[in-house]
């Protein structure tokens, strides 16, 4: 074998070696087979492998390789994208997309291409306002083409450029001149997307609104030019010749110039009177545009707004946006639009016609609707509107000032309410009438306003006064000293004084000089409701309106008669005359008179006895009220209401109302030990576990003296309220000592206190070792006063313990208090003689009839000399 031949084996075996060490390595064998096939390389890797990457089942690894590539992967990119594949177009373009500017230069070079051309367009077409590079080599694709539709693409993609495709405009323009219909349209796009540097093309412009093709986007081209196309504009506007499509197109492309077209107005005026509605129409969306630089055209926009159509309702956006200086269609505007109308946008400068809007019978609600949104800034004109010569508007210019309708502070209360009430005495009475309801609405705040009436030399005006002080409730006590003169005058004026006590009443105080006044009144009107339910508030102070009250009950007027019959169980019934009536009234064929009649008997204390077979019949009343106020009756009469037993046994076993169940058990237990037959089932619920009725079980057995369930009582007497009233039970029924050391005890406990003090206080003298405790209840427990001095009047032994601290806590500004201590002190008799100048000064007191009473009570029995004196008998 020669030299050579042995060289070319060698160089044979070595090339085999490495062909199978490269077939052996995958990664060697992809290069060598792309390199053998003519394959295009990127980063090292042929297109097949390329390829296969991104069709594999995850391909982000290869797509972030050529995404860092940039603008070296864009040829494999493109190479990818014309494999013919889906899915490989959609991932190389997307890549392509998202480079951007980048690959913008490269994609527009490689439009000369056949194959690339078509996805370079489209990925350019993607890119956008981003391809600024483009813009040449694009034209120049568009004026080699042959293809409409490549040059459509062109433009779309020129387009979606903006202001980036401004070389292209020597060939828009020239489109604009040769080009077919479809294509100049296209062209036209791209010049308004070029925006302001296509100025140069607005002739061209101008002249495409002839045709109606292109005129919509001509429009639109000319308004992104911006300020530059209004004078052509106005000129087309202007020149009636032109066909009205062509003059609406131009109106509505100043429109889109907005402030810019306010050279505009008096040719947009002039279209306002022409017979063209559309014309109209755009006119006046233009002029709203323009917003306040087009307030000439108010005088013209006005006569647009009756027909409340298309044109109207664009005449009143258009004075919404001239603002203030629309201010001469604000009457049109609330006339036709009523609550609707942009009052609001016009802003203040309307309230003075809003005001006088007020006396208009169509437009006041609306007038008063946009004054009530300017708020405090109507203020002033509406205080001017107060001494308006026209009553038609002081009257709603008053209502207008309610609280609900404006925040006043308290500097402007003081402006308002002056005026509102020296409007009290106005000569209209649909103007007095909105005066009061404003200044009765401002409450509290109005007060001073009220003293001030009350004060007033003519008594129309006391009496408004004293009106308005009784709708304040509680609320007018600071005016109860101005009240009292009003009703302790030496000349007084009947109808002051009977609007005084009402006032007062309606504060909650009844003066005893109040009665007087409410019988004349009685006498002179025995159908005043008001007059019969002040009288029973003053309880027994009120009984010489007896008869007068009896003739009311009698009467044809239920809800009189049912007042009546309430008064007289407040004044306190008697055999003679009043209880007959209220028997009688049991029996009414009006529910609220039965339900009154059977209240006012159980209010007795004692019921009369006499009253028991008629209130068992009220047991069958088809008012579960009227039977429920049965019930209480017979249970305040008491062991005399045996014969009632039975019924009340049975309502008290079949009632499904817990309310009605309970009153039943009370009544049981307040027959004594008449109603001992009851106790067996009384003693079952107990068992049962009736919570709800627990206490009121125990004390009916403890009245009805039920010795047998004394075991099972006793076993309660650690059972919070349930002890309590076990406690009192087993005291009734067998002095039980441990219950009385339980009740002592309780004292000290918040939740038991209230209980043990009303047990306490049945108790009485044998509870006598609970009064240091009842006496430090009485000075430092305001919630337990009342009951604390209750109790001490019932057990009444340590004398020179418990005067003072009763005495002391007079002076308390508490009714309830005041009452309770003078019961009590009554019961200490000539030891309470400290308290005798406080008891005086109660017989005088303004608020409370019960205390007066009370006073009196326990003067006579603690000083009856000072009671002499005083006028007690």
């Amino acid at each position: 074998m020669s030299r050579i031949k042995r060289v070319l084996l060698g160089l044979l075996l070595v090339l085999l070696l490495a062909a199978g060490i490269a077939f052996a390595v995958p990664a060697l064998r992809v290069k060598v087979l792309g390199f053998l096939g003519g394959e295009s390389f990127f980063d090292g890797r042929p297109y097949s492998a390329w390829r296969d990457d991104l069709k594999g089942e995850d391909s982000s690894a290869a797509l972030d390789q050529l995404k860092r590539g940039g603008v070296d992967a864009i040829p494999m990119l493109l190479e990818l994208a014309r494999a013919g594949d889906d899915d490989l177009y959609a991932k190389s373009t997307a890549l392509l997309v998202e480079l951007g500017d980048k690959a913008a230069p490269a994609l527009a070079k490689s439009l000369g291409q056949p194959d690339d051309k078509v996805t370079s367009l489209h990925v350019l077409g993607k890119i956008g306002r981003k391809a600024k590079g483009a813009a040449y080599p694009l034209v120049r694709f568009f004026n080699d083409s042959k293809d409409k539709a490549e040059k459509l693409a062109v433009l779309s993609i020129l387009a979606s450029m903006g202001p980036a495709a401004h070389e292209a405009m020597p060939d828009l323009t020239r489109v604009l001149k040769d080009g077919d219909t479809e294509l100049k349209r296209s062209a036209v796009l791209v010049l308004g997307a070029i925006g302001p540097e296509a100025k140069s093309a607005i002739p061209l412009l101008i002249a495409s609104l002839d045709e109606s093709a292109l005129r919509p986007a001509a429009g639109g081209a000319l308004a992104k030019i911006g300020p530059e196309s209004a004078a052509p504009l106005i000129e087309v506007v202007r020149t009636v010749a032109k066909p009205a499509e062509v003059r609406a197109e131009a109106v509505r492309t100043l429109a889109h110039l907005g402030q810019d077209a306010a050279a505009a107005t008096p040719e947009l005026i002039a279209c306002l009177k022409e017979t063209r509605a559309d014309l109209n129409l755009e006119a006046c969306r233009a002029l709203a545009a323009i917003g306040p630089a087009a307030r000439k055209a108010v005088p013209d926009l006005i006569p647009l707004l009756p027909a409340k159509d298309k044109v109207s309702a664009a005449a009143m956006d258009a004075l919404a946006n001239i603002g203030p200086d629309a201010k001469p269609a604000v009457p049109a505007l609330v006339s036709v639009y009523g609550e609707k109308a942009p009052i609001q946008a016009i802003g203040p400068v309307a309230i003075p016609n809003l005001v006088e809007m007020l006396a208009m019978p169509k437009e006041s609600a609306a007038a008063a609707h946009f004054l009530k949104q300017f708020k405090g800034l109507a203020l002033e004109p509406l205080l001017e509107a107060l001494q308006h010569d026209d009553a038609a508007i002081r009257a709603p210019a008053a209502t207008l000032l309610r609280p609900k309708d404006f925040a006043l502070s308290a500097n402007d209360l003081r402006k308002v309410l002056p005026q509102l009430r020296e409007l009290l005495k106005d000569m209209d009475k649909q103007v007095v009438a909105a005066a009061r309801e404003t200044l009765r609405s401002h409450g509290k705040n109005a007060r001073p306003e009220f003293d001030a009436l009350l004060s007033a030399k003519e008594d129309e005006m006391r009496i408004e006064g004293a009106r308005l002080l009784a709708t304040l409730g509680p609320e007018a006590r600071p005016s109860a000293r101005l009240l009292l003169t009003a009703l302790r005058e030496e000349n007084p004026v009947p109808a002051v004084q009977l609007e005084a006590v009402h006032a007062l009443a309606a504060a909650g105080m009844h003066p005893k000089e109040a009665v007087p006044v409410l019988l004349d009144a009685l006498k002179k009107n025995g159908q005043a409701l008001d007059c019969i339910t002040h009288l029973g508030m003053h309880g027994a102070e009120a009984k010489a309106a007896t008869p007068l009250l009896c003739e009311s009950a009698a009467g044809n007027d239920p809800a009189l008669r049912a007042a009546a019959v309430s008064a007289l169980g407040r004044i306190g019934l008697t055999k003679e005359l009043s209880l007959p009536i209220a028997l009688k009234c049991l029996k009414d064929p009006s529910p609220e008179v039965r339900l009154a009649a059977a209240r006012a008997i159980a209010m007795q204390r004692p019921a009369q006895s006499l009253a028991a077979a008629n209130l068992t019949a009220c047991l069958k009343d088809d008012s579960e009220a009227v039977r429920l106020a049965a019930v209480v009756g017979l249970g305040m009469i008491g062991p005399d209401s045996k014969p009632a037993l039975g019924d009340l046994l049975r309502m008290a076993k079949e009632t499904q109302s817990m309310e009605l169940r309970g009153a039943c058990i009370v009544a049981l237990g307040q027959m004594g030990p008449n109603a001992r037959a009851a106790a067996s089932w009384l003693q079952s619920l107990l068992e049962m576990g009736d919570e709800p009725h627990g206490v009121q079980i125990i004390d009916a057995l403890g009245r009805m003296q039920a010795v047998e369930t004394a075991p099972a009582l006793g076993k309660l007497l650690n059972k919070d309220r349930l002890g309590v009233a076990a406690a009192l039970a087993l005291w009734r029924m067998e002095r039980a000592p441990k219950a009385l050391t339980f009740l002592q005890e309780g004292l000290k406990q918040p939740e038991l206190c209230e209980g043990c003090l009303r047990a306490l206080a049945h108790i009485g003298k044998p509870a006598q070792a609970a009064e240091p405790a009842l006496l430090s209840i009485l000075e430092s427990d305001p919630k337990h006063r009342v009951l604390a001095a209750e109790a001490l009047g019932k057990t009444y032994t340590n004398a020179r313990a418990i005067v003072p601290k009763l005495v002391a806590a007079l002076r308390i500004q508490d009714v309830q208090v005041r009452i309770a201590c003078a019961a009590a002190l009554a019961k200490f008799d000539e030891a309470a003689a400290p308290a005798v100048p406080s008891l005086l000064q109660f017989l005088d007191d303004p608020e409370s009839p019960a205390l007066r009473q009370a006073a009196a009570a326990a003067l006579l029995l603690i000083d009856p000399e000072a009671a002499a004196a005083a006028g007690i008998l």
